[in-house]
């Protein structure tokens, strides 16, 4: 596992909450609803087949929730989103969690503001 980027400094137990934890739970249990964030990590790691993926875990606000999702559509509408708020020198505290359907009929999430 490589840590790409973070939102703030975090120590190993809050990285493993992050990344590791049983507990993370899917980024599509969240679809059409809104997250506060408290914390997000960006990472690579290997899937059971040996691929490297990029994954995205958001560590909600007021629950404490862990969500995550190796979902590309996510993963890159997120990195956009983040980083036009560091350009404009802004954090993200706040992301919608958005449930679509493909031409192909396939379901699909990815994010906004």
């Amino acid at each position: 596992m490589e840590i790409i980027a973070k939102s703030r400094e975090m120590n190993a137990k809050d990285l493993y909450r992050m990344t590791r934890n049983a507990k993370i739970q899917k980024m599509s249990d969240a679809a059409n609803s809104t997250i506060k964030v408290d914390a997000w990590v960006h990472y690579q790691d290997e899937n059971s087949s040996g691929k490297v993926q990029d994954i995205i875990s958001i560590e909600e606000k007021e629950t404490g929730t862990v969500y995550a999702t190796n979902s590309p559509t996510f993963v890159r509408e997120f990195l956009a989103i983040v980083k036009i708020l560091e350009e404009a020198g802004e954090t993200l505290d706040e992301l919608e969690v958005i449930s679509g359907t493909s031409k192909g009929g396939r379901t699909f999430i990815t994010c906004g503001l």
